[in-house]
Formats: structure tokens, C-alpha cells, sequence
């Protein structure tokens, strides 16, 4: 799916579900619905697409990464919205790039493999609301009757169960108006039973829980986070 143009639909321009089909350099304008809703997908990169005037101009993601990839607003041309479960699988990692700005409704990821979030200090990587308007603009497109709040959305599990690899190595990332249980995390950043990963020079603010959590873990570097 290349080069196509698609516009002024009563829905979202593109709707994927429970596939692995990729698509790039589309235009992608004005549906009244999200610029392309990837409902339980094979999370792939999405590259170069463009335009605005959508419902919602972003992408609606839920699914799991089967296969290395990286997630990137500058690569997909549109910022990604998680809007559920997002799983990666063991083995397999998810990147997401310095300055990238992921926004969550309700929604929870759990890295049964490798997860690297490489921010630096004048390009974090923030994970927020939805509602949150103060970083990657007023994405839900309701100007100001929504705000931000603790619980928006759920957590970050990183989960070394079972012999999966359970990494995550996260530096210079803003976390803030998670913490909702999706099945019992009680926190915000939650590293279970792991034994390598780092998270550092981060911030973890605004969870209607607890902010960080490590249960039966060794070896998590843990330092200047704020």
C-alpha cells in the first residue's frame, strides 16, 4: 500500500485490523476519524505518510511488535496514540527514538522482550495522557474541555517471567498520568522478575498508584531519576 491519497471519509482513513500489512507515503487528510486506526495489528514502521485535518491526526495503535521496529512520529509522518494492549513479544525489541512523544488512552504495554527508550536531556522521550495538551499539542482535538490525570492510562510492564528476556533500558523519559491497574501492576513503570535493565535520568510524575515498582528483579540500575 504506496502513494495513495486518502481523504474526506466518515471514518478513518485507513483501518487495519489484526493484520501485517504496512503502508507509506499516503496522503492522509481530513477523515472524520483517526488518520489510521491499526486495531490488534503486526506492529510495523509506517513510513513516510502525510497530512492533517483529520479527526484525529495520529495513529490508533494496538498489537504487538513480532519483529524488531521502531516506533517514530517523524518517521510515520503522524504521532502514535496507544489506545490498548500493545505486547512485544519475546525476543523481538521495540525502539523508541530521542524527542518521540507516545500518548496513551487507556492504554498499556507489556515488554515480554526488549524495549529501548534513548531520550537525552534536550530530547526526552515522554509517555503521557492523551488529554495532555503541554507536550505534542492538543492531539484529541478538544481544545480545553479535557485535562490530564492521574489514570489516564495503565502501565509500562516490563516482564521477565517465564524466560522471557524482560529488558528495558530507558534514559532520559518522562512518564506521567499512568498508573491505572490493568491486571494488578499497581504502578506506573513495573519491572517483573528481571534481572537486567536500567532506567535512568528519568521522571515519573502524576500516577494514581505508585510510580515505579520491582518485584523478584536483580540486577536493574536504577539512578538520577527524579
Amino acid at each position: 500500500v504506496d502513494n495513495n491519497t486518502i481523504s474526506n471519509n466518515n471514518g478513518s482513513g485507513i483501518l487495519n485490523n489484526s493484520s501485517d500489512v504496512n503502508f507509506s507515503n499516503c496522503e492522509i487528510s481530513n477523515n472524520s476519524s483517526w488518520a489510521a486506526t491499526l486495531d490488534n495489528v503486526s506492529v510495523l514502521d509506517y513510513p513516510g505518510n502525510s497530512g492533517n485535518g483529520n479527526g484525529y491526526d495520529a495513529f490508533s495503535l494496538t498489537g504487538t511488535v513480532s519483529q524488531d521496529v521502531t516506533i517514530s512520529s517523524t518517521q510515520s509522518g503522524f504521532p502514535f496514540v496507544i489506545n490498548g494492549l500493545l505486547t512485544v513479544n519475546d525476543a523481538v525489541s521495540l525502539t523508541f527514538p530521542a524527542g518521540e512523544i507516545i500518548k496513551l488512552n487507556s492504554g498499556n504495554i507489556k515488554v515480554n522482550g526488549s524495549l529501548y527508550c534513548m531520550g537525552t536531556e534536550s530530547e526526552p522521550i515522554t509517555f503521557t495522557s492523551f488529554k495532555d495538551d503541554s507536550v505534542g499539542g492538543d492531539l484529541n482535538n478538544d481544545q480545553t474541555q479535557s485535562t490530564p490525570a492521574p489514570g489516564n492510562w495503565r502501565t509500562l510492564t516490563v516482564n521477565g517471567t517465564s524466560n522471557n528476556d524482560g529488558i528495558a533500558i530507558i534514559d532520559h523519559t518522562v512518564f506521567r498520568y499512568g498508573g491505572a491497574n490493568y491486571s494488578g501492576e499497581s504502578s506506573m513503570v513495573y519491572f517483573t522478575q528481571c534481572d537486567q535493565g536500567e532506567i535512568k535520568n528519568s521522571t515519573i510524575e502524576f500516577s494514581s498508584q505508585n510510580g515505579m515498582r520491582f518485584y523478584l528483579g536483580s540486577d536493574i540500575v536504577v539512578d538520577n531519576n527524579t
